[in-house]
């Protein structure tokens, strides 16, 4: 059963083998530490693993979901969020445990950020987003710009207030239908709050500016990585260049393996998969 701690409204899931599971002896240390951060919006409960496997192992797992993930409601900030993290593993006694990264899109970005202060064996990251704002641009220019932005619409309104919906629906895309909102920056009329099955922010303005204006790029976070880094790609991605994590892959000699199964940004169907070959590479039998 996940043992679970609220931190500044983050959420912080405990799996596995921990000191307060039943099978926990000191004399048997745990093996690992996973700390799994989901993708920017995502939900880090959505990964599947196998209860028995984990305490088997000596596994321990920290599911993160940081403020407007997994139904976090608040502004998400990515630095108070390793901090947060920060401060989690501390109270969880986990600080001084051998940790293994595992990182899905922004989260395999924040991860990277988090190896500098927080001492990593293994870094295993899923389509990072390696520049926020290369990202938006990179699907405005091919024309799939419509699948972020309607991740931002405020469903919830959907039903009982259809009208609000529709107008905040089309001041959207009337702010950021276009990618002029990344160099004036007026967000001001998108200062109202969102929640969906994605996010779900005290203030959409907030929300972007936090992480597109200035952005954040972490291509010195691979170049100064003193963990084992392995980052896994799908077959195509239309949230970031695959040719440019590719050339930075090849240029700080970081291996990068394509999952044949996984069909777009977000490794649908496709995780089992991925997890089998992470836990090869930990040599977990």
């Amino acid at each position: 059963m996940d043992k679970k701690v609220s931190k500044i409204q983050a959420e912080i899931l405990v799996q596995g083998y921990h000191t307060q599971h039943p099978s926990f002896h000191y004399e048997k240390p745990i093996r690992y530490c996973i700390v799994l951060w989901p993708s920017t919006g995502g939900n880090a409960r959505a990964f599947r693993f196998r209860e028995s496997e984990l305490v088997d192992q000596r596994i321990c797992l920290v599911r993160y979901n940081p403020i407007s993930h997994g139904g976090v409601i608040g502004n998400y900030d990515i630095l108070a969020a390793l901090q947060t993290l920060k401060e989690g593993l501390v109270a969880h006694h986990l600080e001084q445990c051998p940790k293994v990264g595992i990182g899905h899109s922004g989260g395999g970005a924040a991860l990277l950020k988090f190896a500098q202060s927080i001492k990593f064996r293994q870094l295993f990251l899923l389509s990072p987003i390696l520049d926020s704002r290369m990202s938006l641009f990179y699907m405005y220019d091919n024309h799939c710009i419509d699948e972020f932005l309607s991740l931002l619409y405020p469903d919830s309104e959907q039903v009982h207030d259809p009208q609000s919906f529709q107008n905040k629906v089309e001041r959207i895309h009337s702010l950021i239908g276009t990618k002029d909102w990344l160099f004036d920056r007026d967000l001001s009329l998108l200062d109202f709050p969102i929640q969906n099955s994605r996010i779900h922010v005290h203030s959409l303005s907030i929300f972007l500016k936090n992480l597109f204006l200035p952005g954040f790029n972490v291509e010195n976070q691979l170049n100064d990585m003193t963990a084992n880094c392995k980052i896994f790609l799908p077959n195509e991605d239309r949230w970031f260049p695959i040719a440019y994590t590719l050339k930075q892959g090849e240029l700080y000699k970081i291996p990068i393996e394509r999952i044949e199964k996984a069909r777009d940004h977000f490794f649908s169907n496709s995780w089992i998969e991925v997890w089998k070959k992470i836990r090869s590479d930990l040599y977990i039998s």
